[in-house]
């Protein structure tokens, strides 16, 4: 080391040119950088989901996550199994060894998963995927003094857009509650026509209505569907049949009990600026580039906000670009400094 530092001293020439090339080199590969607040972090975990609808918690661990746990627990290169059963959707995860190959482990995987032939038969196919490290890049409001059925309609469609733009992975929309359509029968309307309200409940739970990821709560005269689209509404359950007549006649859902579109009474209360709001979050993974994803979003936020309805607005707040900007010009700073010097 000394030697090299003396022959540096001696040949003050070769000393600056190498510099140079540093420099120029540095420069050269500025912009292959990727640019992100935080590095992005491999995880070695695999998801199988399976959606099943109409499935509660307990039906949904001992029908879906129980057999897939079983399915996978001797694969080669799984460390932990751990699942969470939650209304209509199962989801198992795998955490894979360090010197395991993940592409490997996830093709026995979704072996194993594919050859399970006793799921629920309304079930949908199960998904297996190697998890991300996903990273939010900015955060929107979208602020209205509407209803809330209104407002969750119009953040969903943002979203659905914003997720469609280049370089972003996934939105997500923040503080919306889920569907909820709420049924309530009367002892008086089941006396008039000779039913129980578990036969009601049953044929709710019978109708041809293909359930997106719901759970039917019947309790005490009070039954309680729960959904996360509003694929359906209060007139789809007034159709469904409870009585077929010899004479041809029909006595429907909606003869019987009262059908209320609503939302789940839960406590979440989002505003902005003291005004209604739905907050989305914008994330990436791939090719990440928080200062890309962040002025196409905004961009989006000015074409956007010129053709949405009265009285709602659109906001791009917790840009973290700005941060990532922030730390690029003290570091800069310190570079230019430390060059002067």
């Amino acid at each position: 080391m000394n030697g090299l530092i003396k022959w540096f001293a001696r040949n003050p020439v070769a000393a600056n040119l190498l510099m140079l090339a540093l420099l120029v080199g540095g420069f050269l590969t500025l912009p292959t950088y990727n640019r992100e607040i935080m590095p992005s972090m491999p995880i070695r975990s695999i998801r199988v989901q399976v959606v099943y609808p109409g499935g509660n918690p307990a039906e949904v661990e001992d029908r879906i996550s129980v057999r897939i746990e079983e399915a996978i627990h001797d694969v080669e290169g799984v460390t932990n199994i751990k699942s969470l059963a939650t209304e209509g959707l199962g989801t198992v995860d795998a955490e894979i060894e360090t010197n395991a190959n993940p592409q490997k482990v996830l093709g026995e995987i979704k072996a194993k998963v594919d050859a399970i032939l006793t799921f629920p038969k309304n079930s949908e196919r199960p998904t297996v995927e190697l998890n991300k490290f996903r990273s939010r890049a900015i955060q929107l409001a979208v602020i209205a003094n509407t209803d809330e059925n209104s407002l969750k309609s119009i953040a969903e469609d943002i979203r659905d857009e914003i997720g469609k733009l280049p370089g972003v992975d996934f939105a997500e929309t923040v503080g919306v509650r889920e569907y909820e359509l709420g049924i309530e029968v009367s002892e008086d309307s089941l006396m008039r026509y000779g039913l129980t309200f578990d036969e009601v409940a049953q044929a709710v739970r019978n109708s041809s209505l293909n359930l997106p990821a719901g759970v039917i709560q019947a309790e005490g005269g009070d039954i309680s569907l729960r959904t996360r689209s509003q694929a359906y509404t209060a007139e789809d359950f007034a159709k469904i049949v409870l009585i077929k007549n010899p004479d041809g006649t029909k006595i429907y859902l909606g003869d019987v009990a009262k059908i209320i579109d609503g939302f789940v009474e839960t406590p979440v209360l989002t505003r902005f600026n003291n005004r209604p709001a739905v907050m989305i979050n914008v994330l990436f993974t791939t090719n990440p580039d928080v200062v890309g994803v962040a002025n196409r979003v905004k961009k989006y936020i000015k074409t956007k906000s010129t053709d949405l309805p009265d009285g709602v607005e659109l906001v791009g707040w917790l840009d973290l670009s700005k941060s990532f900007k922030s730390r690029v010009n003290i570091l800069t700073n310190s570079g230019l400094g430390g060059l002067v010097l």
